[in-house]
């Protein structure tokens, strides 16, 4: 950086370490990039105040604040700079630092520690691993602002441990607060990288606030009174981080792309979801979520397998869909479908759905077998580019009164209007070239018509669709539809 701070203001001293608490004796530096500066300190205990010149390190071992400034021929002196130093109460032979400034170990019983930033003259840069570690009497842990991570296990079966204070912690380990049963609250505003296991077993943990965080491996599977999480930062959520955290209500996910697998797995409190960069959903990524109503994911691409069955999902937007899993709203109380790019729709994918009154998919080509089976409040379809219609792709769609296939379906599955009672009018194309045996069975109450149909392998053979029954003029229009399509 620039060595002064204006053309006639000397540059500011450093003091380091920046403000922390010590236990024992701490060691304070004072330095200044001006070479040809002289800096001047004093210290709050000092009887006089008076400034000294800096000659080397200072030691202090009560609480005290230093303060410095610097001065430079031809130059004003600079901006004067204060650093406090806190004298923790505890024991300074309580705690265990190796020569790399790692805290790894801690005698003493109490239930309220705050872990210094420097330790008899040694700066206090992490928690070693297994450093508290099965430790019964913690209730509350403070870090000191030096300390920047937590290594594996450091805090792990510490089931006592309520509150910790990390403010400039960036990194947690594998497991560190791993059956940590009493946690509820944890501050580490600061960090960016969480890794495998931490807070599993956590079953009291209700608030997160880990908006910083851009990397994280770890899971809160099962902290059942988990309430509210922040993670503003962070672009992929893993594999069943959420899983079964039945009190999970509010989530702060604006960053989020990729919602892994499972990672809302049996959430059943949620309730309303923001995901506004999220362009794929994993596999039963929030199935089973019964309270869940609404979802907005408007650059959504892709939907797993199961993403969404049994979930109380009422209201979608498919953005710029690609692909719709198997089952991916199975069971869900959506009451519209509407569609407006060419994906594909996978085996149930809305199956069950007992609410879906409309389905519209412009751009459409294929429907995966049983897409809308048991979907009895549908009345309106519209698929107008749709090839095929899959077996089962309609069954039990007892709402239809009216079909009309679009012109570009050649084919139409097994039993894939079984069961739609209340279907009076059906519109075939010109150009279908198979339909199977079963196709339109089960309409209503019945007589029938022996129609002459062509099979896949072109050959005629003798089938019969049951008709419901329609007045005379019903019929005879019918009749000569169905002749003209199959040439009876």
């Amino acid at each position: 950086g620039t060595l002064i701070q204006s053309e006639n203001v000397c540059i500011s001293p450093v003091i380091t370490p920046s403000a922390v608490d010590f236990t024992g004796y701490a060691t304070v530096e004072i330095s200044c990039q001006l070479v040809n500066a002289e800096i001047l300190y004093r210290t709050s205990d000092m009887a006089n105040k008076t400034w000294l010149s800096y000659n080397g390190p200072i030691t202090i071992d009560e609480t005290t604040t230093i303060s410095a400034y610097c001065i430079c021929a031809g130059y004003q002196d600079s901006n004067e700079v204060s650093v406090k130093y806190t004298k923790n109460s505890l024991d300074p032979s309580l705690f265990e630092v190796d020569e790399n400034g790692a805290l790894i170990g801690y005698s003493g019983n109490d239930t309220v520690v705050s872990v210094p930033g420097i330790c008899n003259g040694r700066v206090v840069n992490s928690v070693s691993a297994d450093a508290f570690s099965g430790n019964e009497n913690i209730t509350s842990i403070t870090l000191g602002d030096s300390i920047t991570s937590i290594e594996d296990g450091a805090f792990a079966g510490c089931t006592s441990l309520e509150t910790i204070s990390a403010p400039s912690v960036t990194s947690i380990g594998i497991g560190a607060f791993k059956n940590c049963s009493s946690l509820e609250v944890i501050n580490a505003p600061s960090v960016t990288t969480i890794y495998e296991g931490v807070f599993e077993g956590c079953e009291k943990l209700q608030n997160l606030d880990l908006r910083s965080v851009t990397e994280i491996n770890s899971t809160f599977a099962d902290c059942d009174t988990l309430t509210t999480v922040n993670l503003n930062s962070l672009k992929q959520l893993p594999e069943g981080m959420f899983l079964n955290c039945t009190s999970l209500t509010t989530l702060t996910l604006n960053g989020l792309e990729i919602v892994g697998e499972r990672a809302f797995y049996g959430c059943t409190s949620l309730k309303t979801v923001s995901l506004p960069l999220v362009t794929t959903i994993e596999n039963e990524a929030f199935y089973g979520c019964s309270a869940l109503t609404n979802v907005s994911a408007p650059k959504i691409v892709s939907i797993g397998d199961s993403a969404f069955e049994n979930s109380g999902v009422t209201s979608f937007s498919f953005g710029y869909i690609s692909e719709i899993g198997a089952r991916a709203f199975y069971n869900t109380k959506l009451t519209t479908v509407s569609t407006s790019t060419n994906h594909t729709v996978g085996v149930s994918a809305f199956e069950g759905c007992k609410n879906l009154t409309e389905v519209n998919m412009s751009s459409v080509t294929a429907l995966g077998e049983r897409a809308f089976a048991d979907c009895t409040a549908l009345t309106t379809v519209q698929t107008p580019l749709l090839s095929e219609i899959s077996g089962y792709a309609f069954y039990n769609c007892d709402g239809l009164t009216s079909v009309t296939i679009p012109v570009s379906v050649t084919s139409i599955g097994s039993q894939a209007f079984f069961g739609c009672s209340s279907l009076l009018t059906l519109s075939l194309p010109d150009n279908i070239t198979y339909v199977d045996d079963d196709s339109f069975e089960d309409f209503a109450t019945f007589s029938f018509f022996n129609l002459f149909i062509k099979d896949n392998g072109g050959r005629g053979v003798r089938k019969h669709f049951d008709i419901p029954p329609l007045t005379i003029i019903h019929i005879l229009q019918l009749f000569l539809f169905f002749r003209r399509i199959y040439k009876i």
